[in-house]
């Protein structure tokens, strides 16, 4: 290869970005996260992150679940837009405003979040979320909280009881059906079809009950993951940030985190 090449290729994969996809779970802090991110814009490029604004909702990338998502499946977001089609347009449209971020933005990290892409559980699914990412980046790393499972089914019930008319489905693939045997509640199918395509080492799991134990809200934990220094000057001041434990159901509660029943049944805790 001649030494023009060389350079141009090392000068390529310096500007290639590192990108960090949160991906919830839902009922795990994820709103709180997204709004730290959002109001803490300067501190995070200051410090070489970005952080995407969403098409739809500014802090909260919807539009990379709904775009990656089998068209026929139904979901909480796809029901509260009206008079949006999501097909291979939409699709594609996404991955040309995501692709053109990538590419334009100035830091070399880059942080996506939305946990509506808990919601993937198909590897067409996931191959399209890649397909809308593209190329242009030299690593990805899936960040995901796992809550209590019955906690967490509980608290999502809930969530889709708050909305007037808004009722379960007896649809099994639908992220409307709640019924107990779920897959919404399926870790282990979550995390195998997300290391399936990024990777094993690249998926990086926050045990979210232990983090509100200890700290009352998952943003610390998540600066860690992403490698931002100054996790620990910022960790004092997020106790507004807090996330809400009102919807925690003790009769259901296991002693078992999520995160080591997931490791013990991999063999691996």
């Amino acid at each position: 290869m001649h030494i023009n090449e060389i350079r141009a290729l090392a000068k390529m994969e310096d500007h290639l970005k590192k990108i960090y996809l949160h991906i919830g779970t839902h009922k795990t802090g994820s709103t709180s996260l997204q709004r730290w991110l959002l109001e803490h814009e300067p501190l995070l490029q200051d410090n070489g992150y970005s952080f995407y604004h969403g098409q739809h909702i500014r802090n909260n990338h919807v539009e990379l679940y709904l775009a990656a998502m089998r068209y026929d499946r139904d979901s909480f977001g796809k029901q509260s837009m009206d008079g949006v089609i999501f097909d291979e347009d939409y699709t594609n449209s996404t991955s040309s405003r995501v692709k053109r971020f990538l590419e334009e933005s100035e830091c070399q990290k880059v942080l996506l979040s939305t946990e509506g892409l808990s919601l993937l559980r198909h590897q067409d699914e996931i191959k399209r979320l890649r397909q809308i990412l593209g190329t242009n980046y030299e690593s990805a790393t899936v960040i995901v909280a796992l809550r209590n499972r019955a906690d967490y089914l509980n608290s999502y019930r809930l969530q889709l009881k708050k909305k007037k008319g808004r009722k379960p489905s007896k649809d099994y693939w639908s992220a409307l059906y709640v019924e107990d045997d779920t897959w919404l509640t399926d870790y282990d199918s979550l995390l195998k079809v997300y290391e399936d395509e990024f990777g094993k080492d690249n998926i990086h799991i926050i045990d979210y009950d232990e983090q509100m134990r200890c700290r009352n809200n998952i943003i610390p934990a998540f600066l860690e993951a992403i490698g931002f220094e100054k996790h620990a000057e910022v960790e004092a001041g997020v106790n507004s940030y807090a996330d809400n434990q009102t919807l925690t159901s003790k009769d259901n509660y296991s002693a078992e985190s999520p995160v080591r029943s997931v490791l013990r049944r991999l063999g691996i805790g």
